[in-house]
């Protein structure tokens, strides 16, 4: 048995007798969520006034919420 095997199987005896508790797994951001927090980090959480941060070089900018809709990739 490799040593890694071998270390997961105590890991889950030592679980299974209260030795370590197993720690809880945060829940995922959404997709959608995780772009548009970028977003606001990117653009200093939108002080500006929500306006088009204009870096189509980003390769979020496909998502970004504002934008200007009407501009050509």
């Amino acid at each position: 048995m490799s040593k890694g095997m071998e270390g997961l199987r105590r890991y889950r005896e030592n679980v299974k007798a209260g030795i370590i508790t197993p720690t809880k797994r945060l829940k995922r951001p959404s997709l959608k969520k995780a772009v548009l927090a970028k977003c606001k980090e990117c653009c200093s959480g939108y002080v500006d006034g929500r306006l088009d941060c204009e870096l189509s070089d980003c390769s979020l900018y496909f998502w970004m919420p504002y934008k200007n809709k009407g501009q050509v990739y």
